[in-house]
């Protein structure tokens, strides 16, 4: 069965993405399914950029929500932070290649962290070593004066 575009729709998608509904509100509102709504949108620029502008009133209007139950006594915002990372998942829940590349960064942050604490040990051995040697070569003196009977300096 072809469905034909009515251009009537971008309006109705906008009005519905305003009260917070999302992609399949607006398809059972067309009479259409998700799949056959987001096809008709790949084939049209005007019906994609309504869908998407009224996904971006949709989440607008839920994070005020979200802002508001935050604040209100005995709200579960948890409910509607969920609503989000369903409908939003790249911007409340980020997909798992990110994580992994998060974890990825962390872990080369990690060895990076790791050589400068090993670089830090072996200078800080470098400088015990220095400073004993230090330490030897104030004595040395003294020493010298000592088995050339000589005194002190002052």
């Amino acid at each position: 069965m072809v469905i034909k575009y009515n251009k009537d729709w971008c309006a109705q998608v906008i009005e519905l993405g305003r009260e917070g509904l999302v992609l399949s509100a607006y398809a059972t509102k067309l009479g259409l399914t998700v799949p056959q709504m987001q096809s008709i949108a790949k084939t049209n620029a005007e019906f994609q950029a309504a869908i998407e502008l009224a996904m971006s009133f949709a989440l607008s209007y839920h994070e005020q929500i979200l802002a508001q139950s935050s604040q209100a006594k005995g709200s579960q915002p948890q409910l509607t932070l969920a609503f989000l990372k369903s409908n939003w998942p790249s911007r409340y829940d980020p997909q798992p290649e990110s994580k992994s590349a998060a974890k990825k960064e962390l872990d080369k942050n990690i060895a990076s962290d790791s050589d400068i604490l090993n670089t830090l040990a072996d200078l800080l051995e470098s400088l015990l070593k220095s400073a004993k040697t230090l330490e030897h070569a104030r004595t040395l003196p003294a020493e010298i004066r000592k088995i050339k009977g000589a005194s002190p300096p002052k």
